[in-house]
């Protein structure tokens, strides 16, 4: 039996574990989750560690969900992997974009955000769960991307929020190289011609 990837699937809904396109995606989860513990910005003249304010913890969180994305061993297990994500990008990025309309100069933002939130769902909901998968880990790093990017360009940012940007570059960069080979495996070979005699 073959999965719609053209690989050979268990039956039982079990994805092979050990495939080239998902290690890609394993060492940039795990910088972004070490992340949490580097120094990110200067506050009053002292680093502040994303691990010491837990309403920032999403980004990092979500680096750990990528890591769990590329281990895991059965579609089942990576859906609900998809599902968490969509519920920590819609909780941290849609808080986030509600609470900029308290202020009418930040609508503009918060509608940003709320899209960033909606574009994440509709991605990851697309194909099958691998292809999902992919799509979830090409929007982790694409919403990380300029949250790190706020913290490593600020004039007190600090070396751990670089660390966190060029982690949300390698994941987004993982993910496509993901998407890219589930679409080589889905291309069937065309078989070589033989002459009988």
């Amino acid at each position: 039996m073959t999965t719609t990837t053209g690989e050979a699937s268990t039956g039982d809904g079990r994805v092979p574990p050990r495939r080239s396109r998902r290690l890609f995606a394993l060492p940039s989860g795990i910088v972004l989750v070490v992340a949490i513990f580097l120094p990110v910005v200067k506050v009053c003249g002292d680093p502040a560690y994303p691990i010491q304010v837990p309403f920032v913890w999403g980004p990092y969180v979500l680096g750990g969900l990528v890591i769990a994305m590329a281990l895991a061993g059965t579609a089942r297990g990576l859906r609900g992997l998809v599902i968490t994500a969509q519920a920590i990008v819609a909780l941290q990025w849609g808080g986030f974009g509600l609470a900029m309309f308290q202020d009418v100069s930040g609508a503009p933002w918060g509608l940003l955000l709320l899209a960033a939130v909606v574009a994440f769902w509709y991605g990851t909901r697309r194909g099958d769960r691998e292809q999902g998968a992919a799509n979830a880990v090409i929007g982790i790093g694409l919403v990380c991307l300029p949250w790190f990017a706020l913290f490593a360009f600020d004039k007190d940012g600090m070396w751990g929020a670089w660390v966190s940007l060029g982690a949300a570059l390698a994941v987004i960069g993982s993910g496509l190289e993901w998407r890219r080979e589930l679409r080589l495996a889905r291309t069937e070979p065309v078989p070589t011609a033989r002459v009988v005699a």
